[in-house]
């Protein structure tokens, strides 16, 4: 479906609040489901490859389908990146454990990349993602209202606080994934207070 006009910020914002909702939601389903079938290591890697053609093929149906000015904003392009980035290291932990790469008797070393490379890349991005977009552009009003500002900073705090409970605790994972699905919802909240 292509638009009759390019999408606005708003569109954009409640389009992209909605994807990640529902991939997180379908990354916990799709996790249940798999779990005991295949190994966790091809668990990680089927998900994130799932996650990178909803990444890249909503970047480019956001980027056909909106102004340039948009497009090129330096909020979209660094959310964009980040993404990117959590899925390749996700990928790797998944490889690292299905090749065998860590070798050792000791548990703690062979889990250390299922318990650090696959949910906590993700609060530590939406901690950078949501505090940077709480100061994008500040001294512009009409970039993003200071209600919106304030969701996005409570969220990057929150993902923040996530971010350090599942670093020192990481048996906390799975309910660190439902964080993710709500905090997900806040970028869908902003469009409440938007302009």
């Amino acid at each position: 479906m292509i638009p009759n006009k390019p999408y606005s910020t708003s569109a954009v914002v409640g389009i992209t609040g909605i994807i990640a909702v529902v991939s997180w939601i379908g990354t916990l389903v799709a996790g249940f489901n798999l779990y005991g079938r295949i190994s966790l290591g091809n668990i990680v890697i089927v998900i994130s490859a799932a996650w990178l053609l909803i990444t890249v093929g909503s970047a480019y149906y956001i980027r056909s389908n909106t102004t340039d000015y948009i497009a090129e904003s330096n909020i979209w392009k660094l959310w964009f990146w980040l993404s990117i980035v959590g899925i390749v290291i996700n990928i790797l932990a998944g490889a690292v454990v299905e090749l065998g790469f860590v070798q050792s008797q000791l548990d703690v070393i062979k889990t250390l990349p299922m318990k650090y490379g696959v949910i906590l890349p993700w609060l530590a991005i939406y901690t950078i993602g949501n505090l940077a977009t709480a100061f994008y552009k500040w001294d512009n009003k009409e970039a993003i209202s200071t209600l919106e500002r304030v969701i996005y900073a409570l969220t990057g705090v929150a993902s923040l606080i996530g971010t350090a409970l599942l670093a020192t605790d990481p048996s906390l994972h799975g309910p660190m994934i439902q964080a993710l699905v709500v905090l997900s919802l806040a970028q869908i909240v902003t469009l409440i207070f938007r302009k």
